[in-house]
């Protein structure tokens, strides 16, 4: 509950300080009741209030699954707390319910696939596709959430494991191992320095070879995250 009131606050602060600038007024100290002044219904209406807010559950979910604290009935925990510290959890019933769910739509909007991917984890194990789609939502979300600095060394060496154990064990499963093989483990190398830029460099590096074709919708911002680092991805179909 205290992860959905203070995720509201906080979005409510930068957008008062937002404001004051904009305005040219000074920059002061902040009251509680200026930025509870804030409705949500006002802090939803804004394109990035709004998606720093519907982070929240994915930040608990991510959490819970990376720190091996997953437990049956903790989408429902995340339902009963939201709508305690919002009074309604309608701004995110489509995550908890992607999260609740076996059978939700993992093909649709970034926030929801993801969700039903922690929810409902793939058999990642020889599958290096279902490593990669997992690991370009999370990269995605990691990038955009308040929470990076939590969940990012948590996160971070799953995904360099997980593909360490591609190269290493699984490459009769990606598509000319010898050809893209050593990009993936280059970057798989330097990801030990740059954390989530390395991360997005590994994923750049490995859509080719489990025949992954991604739009600049996707390639862009993962260039973004990796820092600019060019990419050998095939942008043709959707993903």
């Amino acid at each position: 509950m205290a992860a959905f009131r203070l995720g509201v606050l906080a979005v409510s602060a930068q957008r008062v300080v937002a404001e004051l600038r904009t305005a040219d007024g000074a920059l002061e100290p902040l009251e509680i009741g200026q930025l509870e002044s804030k409705n949500l219904e006002t802090l939803l209406a804004d394109a990035g209030s709004r998606e720093i807010i519907r982070n929240i559950p994915l930040d608990l979910l991510v959490w819970h699954r990376f720190h091996g604290a997953w437990e049956a009935g903790l989408a429902s925990r995340i339902r009963v707390a939201c709508a305690t510290a919002w009074g309604d959890n309608t701004p995110i019933s489509d995550i908890l319910e992607a999260a609740s769910d076996a059978r939700a739509e993992r093909n649709s909007a970034t926030a929801v696939a993801l969700a039903a991917a922690l929810a409902f984890p793939s058999v990642l194990a020889g599958n290096p596709r279902a490593r990669f789609e997992r690991d370009l939502l999370l990269i995605y979300h990691l990038a955009h959430s308040s929470a990076r600095r939590i969940l990012e060394p948590l996160v971070v060496p799953h995904i360099v494991e997980g593909w360490t154990t591609v190269v290493r064990d699984e490459g009769f499963a990606l598509r000319s191992p010898l050809q893209h093989a050593p990009a993936i483990r280059a970057a798989i190398a330097d990801t030990e320095a740059v954390g989530l830029k390395g991360a997005a460099k590994i994923i750049l590096a490995a859509a080719p070879a489990v025949r992954a074709s991604l739009t600049e919708d996707w390639i862009k911002p993962l260039r973004l995250i990796s820092g600019g680092a060019s990419s050998t991805a095939e942008p043709q179909s959707n993903q």
